[in-house]
């Protein structure tokens, strides 16, 4: 299931080599954890989209209860 839904980035966890996990706020949602995966690469389209205190529009994909960042 894909959501698309204004978020303020309120928590950054660096996440294995080049991943990152982050929980939004959101107005529809509340506090939501999402997984970005290559976010922290060099030439990542996730990377200044999903800094702390962010606020941007999330395109996020659902699968079994755990959300994961498509594009910000």
């Amino acid at each position: 299931m894909n959501l698309v839904t204004k978020g303020l980035v309120i928590r950054e966890t660096d996440y294995k080599d080049s991943d990152r996990i982050v929980t939004l706020l959101t107005e529809e949602r509340g506090r939501i954890s999402a997984n970005c995966r290559h976010a922290r690469q060099g030439n990542s389209r996730l990377k200044a989209g999903t800094q702390l205190l962010t606020c941007s529009e999330f395109s996020l994909y659902e699968r079994n209860g755990k959300y994961t960042v498509d594009t910000a």
